[in-house]
C-alpha cells in the first residue's frame, strides 16, 4: 500500500500546487474558523468547486495506482488462472492415457518393497506459502526420512537442498523410476486437485523455505509444477543457485507458449535421463 499512497499523495500535491491551492486554502480556512454554513450559497459553490477539482484527480490516481500497482502485485493470479485452464484439461487426458502404466508401477512398487505403502505423500509449500500433500510413487525404503539425519554428512546438495547421487535409501525399482521420473506421475493428481500445474518452479519443502533468502521467496508467487526449467536444464546436476535462477526467471517471464516448450523438452529430458539421480 505504500506505493499506492505515495502515488496518490504525489498526484494531489502536484495538482494542489497550482490552481487547487487557492480553493483548498479557502475551504480549510473556513473549516478552521468555523465560518462555514452548508446552507450558504457561497459555501455550496466552494464545496462544488472543491469536489469538481478533487474527484477527477482522486479517481485518476486510484485508477492509475490499480493499473500500476495492482498488476505488479497480483500478476501471478491471472497467470495461475490461465495456466490452470490449460493444464487441468491436459492433465486429465494424460492421467487417463497413462492409467494402465500407473497400475503396473503401483504393482511393481508393492512387489519390490511390500513393507511400505505404494504412494509417498510429503508436505510441500505452494502458492503464497500454502502447504499441500504432494504424491509420488514410493522410491525409497519406508523409514527413509528417519535415515536422512544419519546421512547428512554425505549430503552433496548446495544451498538448502539435500542430495546424494547414490542414495542408499532408494529401492531397486525406485532407482529405475527415478531415472525416468516415473515416480512423479502420481503428481497428476495434484494437477487435478489444483495444487500444482504441469509446469512451474520445483515444489520446495517447508524446511527449505524457512532457509530462503528474501528474494528467493518470489518462487512462491506461482504454483510449483511437476516439471519446469530446472527439469529440462540439468535436473539434479544443477547447483542451488542455478535452479533458483531458472525458477525466478520462470516466475517473471511466464507464458503459455513457454509452458508448451518446457513440456516438449521434458519428454526429451525424461527419455535421455540427463541429470537424473
Amino acid at each position: 500500500m505504500n506505493k499506492y499512497k505515495k502515488l496518490v499523495s504525489n498526484t494531489l500535491i502536484f495538482a494542489i500546487g497550482s490552481f487547487g491551492s487557492k480553493i483548498l486554502l479557502l475551504l480549510l480556512t473556513r473549516l478552521y474558523t468555523g465560518n462555514i454554513n452548508p446552507g450558504d450559497n457561497s459555501t455550496k459553490e466552494l464545496l462544488e468547486q472543491t469536489a469538481n477539482f478533487l474527484i477527477p484527480i482522486i479517481t485518476f490516481s486510484i485508477a492509475d495506482a490499480v493499473i500500476r500497482y495492482g498488476i505488479d502485485k497480483n500478476f501471478d493470479n491471472r497467470k495461475i488462472f490461465t495456466s490452470a485452464c490449460v493444464t487441468e484439461a491436459f492433465g486429465i487426458g494424460v492421467l487417463l492415457l497413462l492409467s494402465p502404466l500407473l497400475a503396473v508401477l503401483a504393482l511393481v512398487v508393492k512387489l519390490d518393497s511390500p513393507q511400505g505403502p505404494v504412494f509417498f505423500a510429503q508436505k510441500r509449500v505452494g502458492h503464497h506459502g500454502s502447504t499441500f500433500s504432494m504424491y509420488k510413487f514410493r522410491s525409497m525404503v519406508p523409514n527413509a526420512e528417519e535415515l536422512k539425519a544419519q546421512l547428512m554428512d554425505r549430503n552433496e546438495g548446495q544451498g538448502v537442498l539435500f542430495k546424494i547421487a547414490d542414495d542408499p535409501r532408494v529401492t531397486r525399482v525406485g532407482r529405475f523410476m527415478r531415472r525416468y521420473s516415473l515416480d512423479e506421475l502420481p503428481q497428476l493428481w495434484n494437477v487435478l486437485t489444483g495444487n500444482m500445474p504441469l509446469v512451474g518452479p520445483r515444489p520446495p519443502l517447508d524446511d527449505e523455505v524457512r532457509r530462503y533468502e528474501e528474494d528467493v521467496h518470489r518462487r512462491l508467487l506461482v504454483k510449483p509444477g511437476i516439471t519446469g526449467l530446472w527439469q529440462v536444464s540439468g535436473r539434479s546436476d544443477l547447483s542451488w543457485e542455478e535452479s533458483t535462477r531458472l525458477d525466478l526467471y520462470y516466475v517473471e517471464n511466464w507464458s503459455v507458449i513457454g509452458d508448451i516448450i518446457v513440456l516438449c523438452k521434458t519428454v526429451r529430458a525424461v527419455f535421455t535421463a540427463v541429470g537424473a539421480h
